[in-house]
C-alpha cells in the first residue's frame, strides 16, 4: 500500500534548516555588499565634506561624484538582495527587488511553519489534499467563477457532503495562519493561499516519505536522496504564485462530486471541465483518495488513463521517481491556479525609510 506518512517528524526540520540556509546565505550576501556601500558613500561623504571646505585648486578630485554617492547609499537602502544592483538608479525596479525579498521571507516562514505541521499531524495529509482539490473544483469555465479562493472556509460549504471530514485539516492549517499572521507587516494570510501552500506542504511529505524509505528509514539519507535526485527544485514556480484572493461567500453547491462514488469516466469528464487532461487527472490521483493505489486501481478502468497508471506505477519503482514527481507538480500548480490571479505584490509593505545627509 502506497504510503501518505513521513517516517519521522524529524525530517520536516531538516528540509526547513535545508531552506533557511538557502534563504540565509542570499541574506548574508545582501548585508556584505549593503555594508560594502554604506561604507563606500561614507568616504564619499567625507571627500565631498573635504573638497568643499578646500579653497584650494589643487585639490585631489573625488573618488565617487557626489551624485553617484547618494544614489549607492539609496540603492543599498532600498535594494538589499543583488549586488549588481547597488548602483541602480531606478526606483521601479529597486522597489520590485524589495517586494521579493519580503515575499521571499514571508513564504520561507509560512512554508516551513506548514511542512513542521502537517509533518507532526501525517493522518491529515489526505484530508488537506483533498482541500485544496475541493476548493479548487469549484471552479466553472463557462461563467469563470469558482476556483482556488478559499471559499470551503465558509461553514455553508465545508458542511457539504463532498467535504465531509475536512473540518480538522482546515482547522490544523488555520492554526499555521494565526501564526503567520501575527506581526505580519504585509497583511494576513488568504485561506486560498493556506490551502493551496498547504497541499504542497503535503504533497512534499509523500515524496520525502518515499525518499527516506528507498534511504533505508534515516530521515537524512532520505532527505539527501530527495536533494540529490528528488525534485525539490521543480517547486520554484509554484513558489511564486503567492498571493490569491480570497472569496467573499460559498462558491455555487454543486460544483464538487463526492470523488470516492464516481466512476473513472465521470472522474475523467468532472477533470475536463476543469480544464486537465486525462494525464493531469492521474497525476493528481493523490488527491482523490486516501490510498494511491486504491485511487489508480480505479483510473485505470478507463484505456484512456490506463497507460498514464502504468507509466506512473513504473517511476514510483526507480530510485528518483522523477517522472511522477515532476508531472504531478504540474498538475498541482495547474489545479491551485484555477480561478485564482495572482497578485504579485501580496503580503509586502513600505519598507522603513533611510535618509542620509550629505
Amino acid at each position: 500500500m502506497a504510503s501518505l506518512a513521513m517516517s519521522s517528524v524529524s525530517t520536516a526540520s531538516l528540509l526547513s534548516s535545508a531552506e533557511s540556509s538557502a534563504f540565509a546565505q542570499r541574506k548574508a550576501l545582501a548585508g556584505t555588499a549593503k555594508t560594502a556601500a554604506v561604507k563606500s558613500f561614507q568616504r564619499a561623504a567625507v571627500r565631498c565634506q573635504a573638497s568643499s571646505d578646500s579653497s584650494s585648486s589643487d585639490s585631489a578630485p573625488l573618488a565617487l561624484p557626489r551624485r553617484q554617492a547618494l544614489l549607492t547609499a539609496l540603492t543599498a537602502a532600498s535594494s538589499p538582495l543583488w549586488v549588481p544592483l547597488l548602483t541602480s538608479s531606478d526606483p521601479a525596479l529597486a522597489a520590485n527587488i524589495v517586494q521579493r525579498n519580503q515575499r521571499a521571507a514571508y513564504l520561507l516562514r509560512l512554508k516551513e511553519d506548514l511542512f513542521n505541521t502537517i509533518s507532526a499531524n501525517k493522518e491529515l495529509v489526505p484530508d488537506i489534499l483533498r482541500l485544496a482539490l475541493n476548493d479548487a473544483a469549484t471552479y466553472d469555465k463557462e461563467t469563470k467563477t469558482g476556483g482556488a479562493n478559499g471559499s470551503i472556509r465558509f461553514s455553508e460549504e465545508i458542511s457539504r457532503s463532498e467535504n465531509k471530514g475536512l473540518k480538522a485539516a482546515l482547522q490544523l492549517l488555520e492554526g499555521v495562519k494565526a501564526r503567520v499572521d501575527e506581526g505580519a507587516k504585509g497583511g494576513p494570510l488568504s485561506y486560498a493561499d493556506l490551502i493551496q501552500f498547504g497541499a504542497q506542504a503535503a504533497v512534499k511529505t509523500t515524496f520525502l516519505a518515499a525518499a527516506t524509505r528507498k534511504a533505508g528509514g534515516d530521515p537524512k539519507d532520505g532527505l539527501n536522496l530527495y536533494f540529490a535526485i528528488g525534485s525539490p527544485g521543480q517547486w520554484g514556480f509554484f513558489d511564486k504564485q503567492l498571493g490569491r484572493a480570497d472569496a467573499d461567500g460559498p462558491d455555487p453547491a454543486g460544483r464538487v462530486p463526492d470523488w470516492e462514488q464516481l466512476s473513472a469516466a465521470e472522474i475523467k469528464e468532472k477533470f475536463a471541465r476543469l480544464g486537465l487532461s486525462p494525464r493531469q487527472t492521474v497525476n493528481l490521483a493523490l488527491f482523490l483518495g486516501r490510498d494511491l493505489e486504491t485511487v489508480e486501481a480505479k483510473l485505470e478502468q478507463d484505456e484512456e488513463m490506463k497507460k498514464w497508471v502504468a507509466k506512473y506505477r513504473q517511476s514510483r519503482k526507480t530510485v528518483s521517481q522523477t517522472n511522477f514527481e515532476v508531472d504531478l507538480i504540474g498538475a498541482f500548480l495547474k489545479l491551485s491556479l484555477l480561478g485564482a490571479p495572482i497578485n504579485t505584490e501580496a503580503y509586502t509593505y513600505e519598507p522603513p525609510r533611510v535618509e542620509f545627509k550629505l
